[in-house]
């Protein structure tokens, strides 16, 4: 590695030596809370844990996007600049895989760790011991999940180039994978053809849980979206056309390929004559966004083919009803397939907008739906998903090391 920062000094006593790797802290989206999530519980159980990413992290990024975390023990990365905001650049990017993947390789043959695990494992889910991934970028061209660093005409030749190098890397595989929803469980016996264990990503439920659920809510449907082609926010402002009641929020984070999208997002909302019902806000912090889903009634989600939706759970223990697209992780593991019990799952726009002034007009149905979605919002708090992920890790070693057979979770 070109670059090793000691954050707390070595010899803490701890039962085994973790490699926690990472493509980038610096995203600080779902899929970085649960790296930093798997860090604190590793940490806790009191092993020594290393963090490995292509880049430098801004802690100073991570410690605004979150609330608390745990610093690794080590930090080891290949880059001191900030280049995954450059993705763009079809070098760059190469370079930054092939930097992962150097890594992937390193750790595998260097033997300085007990157990090695990806908490990104949707590039490269090979050569380490356990792999979570939340969406295998194999599967995105037909999921419509392509990076916003390209488009699906240009995927379809960068794809073949990937999958060649899937092919080579792919004869060492990983002794467990963990997807976070049993949709992608499906994909990924699809497309990867490997079997996977479901473990919920963690959420801070405690963080959104208030006493006033039910009380003093304005008529206020929330959508929690990055600004991005891919989250397919435009429908927002079509489904407040046909909606006869309520106020519609966007609120999520911008980065460089946003400016497209809030264009867009702003010319529909022009087009249907939509400036006092649908508004757009921006970067907004942790505590502006608790306090807007606090009085919100419901929450929207335009996803379709949703990995899981760590939002939506958010919003259900801030007391707001989920109202998503019926497929993927929050249809199949979040609602449960089971319409009208926690939430309300749609297939067309139109559709959605019905259960919106439905909510809105029946505020008995509104009340009970809210307390159940509240309850099951518990299932996912971030203290389950430590305790699974610790115990997981202590059964690889076991297996590594003989003491187990099966790997029963």
């Amino acid at each position: 590695m070109q670059n090793e920062v000691s954050i707390y000094s070595e010899g803490n006593g701890s039962d085994m030596k973790v490699a926690v790797i990472h493509f980038s802290l610096n995203f600080v989206g779902g899929g970085e809370k649960l790296c930093l999530t798997t860090i604190s519980a590793l940490k806790n159980a009191g092993h020594s844990v290393t963090l490995v990413t292509v880049e430098k992290t801004d802690w100073n990024a991570v410690q605004k996007s979150f609330a608390t975390y745990t610093l690794p023990d080590k930090e080891w990365y290949l880059f001191s600049a900030k280049l995954s905001k450059r993705l763009s650049n079809p070098v760059l990017a190469i370079t930054l895989f092939a930097g992962y993947l150097f890594e992937h390789v390193f750790l595998k043959m260097s033997g300085k760790f007990n157990v090695t695990i990806s908490t990104f494992g949707d590039l490269i889910y090979s050569m380490v011991d356990v792999a979570y991934v939340h969406f295998p970028l194999k599967a995105s061209g037909t999921f419509s999940q392509i990076l916003p660093i390209t488009d699906a005409s240009k995927w379809r030749f960068q794809s073949k180039l990937y999958n060649l190098g899937l092919m080579i890397i792919n004869q060492i595989p990983a002794r467990i994978m963990l997807v976070n929803s049993t949709f992608i469980k499906q994909i990924v016996a699809d497309s990867l053809k490997t079997d996977a264990h479901v473990v919920s990503p963690p959420v801070d439920v405690n963080y959104f849980l208030h006493s006033d659920k039910n009380h003093n809510r304005k008529d206020k449907i929330v959508t929690l979206s990055g600004y991005s082609p891919k989250r397919h926010i435009e429908r927002v402002p079509i489904i407040a056309s046909y909606s006869k009641h309520g106020q519609f929020v966007i609120i999520g984070k911008t980065d460089e390929y946003s400016f497209t999208t809030i264009q867009n997002l702003k010319a529909i909302i022009e087009r249907y004559r939509l400036e006092g019902r649908v508004e757009l806000l921006f970067n907004v912090p942790r505590l502006k966004l608790r306090e807007a889903l606090s009085e919100a009634k419901i929450c929207l989600h335009p996803v379709p083919y949703e990995h899981f939706g760590t939002a939506i759970i958010e919003s259900m223990a801030s007391g707001c009803i989920p109202i998503v697209h019926k497929s993927g992780g929050p249809w199949l593991d979040i609602l449960e397939q089971k319409q009208g019990e926690y939430g309300y799952a749609y297939e067309t726009l139109e559709e959605a907008s019905e259960y919106i002034d439905l909510l809105l007009r029946e505020e008995d149905l509104r009340k009970k739906t809210a307390l159940r979605a509240v309850e099951r919002s518990r299932k996912y708090d971030t203290s389950i998903f430590a305790k699974k992920i610790a115990r997981i890790v202590e059964i690889v070693y076991e297996l590594k090391r003989g003491k187990k057979k099966h790997e029963s979770l």
